[in-house]
Formats: structure tokens, sequence, C-alpha cells
């Protein structure tokens, strides 16, 4: 099982070819791929609706959430006609919540807006425009040692834990929300609403400014 982001490792792409080997070498075992997309699915990463799609490969199941109703709670797991029956022979199934119509209706809607909107290709524009600004903002602030991410999806690694703490607590003050990740749990998570604009971006960016000058 594995995403295309590692998020909870610090926000770390996976490097091109991985999927791809990982899954040769579960297939060769006879096992199958999971692709877990409930955080860089529907867009986020850009060029694509899903991550895996970076390494061009298929995977047997995937694991979808959180985004995929924008608010909404609902989950879901793909896979194929043979599996579903299979485990359903062995173990079976059941799920109280299971095709709640509104929640369905809900995932629907999400999903027709992206492609309605163009929001993987924007995901991928204003993500790239967001990160580099943020590279420019590093390279004049000695807290900063990394920005890292794909699409909407960015880690800032800061010097130790202990900053990254204060500029989380300092960006609340400027209305600006973010999380904190990776083992040392030292680098800022950014997963803006990929209806994020540019204009949102420079704004974030002067925020994030302020914040990691008034830390420094």
């Amino acid at each position: 099982m594995a995403d295309n982001i590692f998020s909870s490792d610090g926000i770390f792409s996976v490097p091109e070819g991985y999927l791809k080997n990982m899954y040769d070498l579960v297939r060769s075992f006879n096992g199958l791929t999971i692709a877990d997309e409930v955080q860089s699915g529907f867009g986020r990463t850009g060029k694509y609706m899903w991550g895996f799609q970076h390494d061009d490969v298929v995977p047997d199941i995937v694991t979808l959430g959180k985004p995929m109703g924008n608010g909404h709670p609902i989950a879901a797991v793909i896979t194929t006609h043979e599996i579903a029956q299979t485990f359903n022979k062995k173990y079976g199934y059941f799920n109280t919540f299971g095709g709640n119509p509104v929640a369905a209706a809900a995932g629907l809607a999400v999903i027709k807006y992206i492609h309605k909107h163009g929001l993987i290709e924007h995901a991928q524009s204003v993500g790239s425009y967001f990160k580099e600004g943020l590279e420019q903002l590093a390279s004049s602030l000695n807290t900063i040692e990394d920005v890292r991410g794909s699409g909407l999806f960015i880690g800032i690694e800061m010097r130790s834990n202990n900053e990254a703490s204060e500029a989380l607590e300092s960006l609340l003050d400027e209305g600006i929300l973010v999380g904190q990740t990776g083992p040392d749990n030292k680098v800022l998570k950014l997963r803006p609403p990929i209806t994020f604009k540019k204009e949102h971006a420079d704004i974030a960016i002067q925020g994030i400014k302020k914040a990691l000058t008034l830390e420094a």
C-alpha cells in the first residue's frame, strides 16, 4: 500500500519509477497493490486526477476519502469485480451506511465540478506558482531548510520541531491554517483547497514571510 506523496514522512514525492517497480515486485509474489489516494487524490497533486497516474500504474485497489465529499463525510474502496467477489465469499461484508445516496450525490458532484472547472490543471499551475514563491522566500530566510511537493500539496521543512510549532501558531494569527508533519514534526504541511488561486498564494506567501520573520 502506497501513496505517491509520503505525507506523514514529511511531504516527499516518490521518485520516478518507484511505484512501477514496487508494483512489479509485489505482483511477482502474487500480491495485491493498493493506492492510498485519501490525501493525494482528486487532482491535488496536479496533472492527473489520481496520484498513482504520475507513475503510469494501475493498482488493484484504491482507497478514497476526505476531499471526496468536499466536507460531506464519504469514503470509498475501489477494486475489480473479481477481488470484491473473492473477498465477499471468504469474509463477507456489511456496512450500515454503505451506498448512502446523499453521500454518493456529494461525491459525484465533486468529481463533476473538478472536471467542469479544470481544477486538475489549475492545481498544477497554481501549485507551481505557489511553490516557486515559497522557494524564493526560503532563499531569503535561514529558518527554511527545504520546500517540496507537487501541485497543491506542499511541505516547508523548518530547522527544528520548535520552529515549526512556533511558525504554525504565528500563521494562525495571520489567518493561515497549516499542518505539521514528518518524523521530527518539523515540516509545515500546506494543502489549500484546489480552488486556491494565485492571488491567494500571494497572500499566503506574505503571511508566511511575516510569521517566519517574526520567529527568526
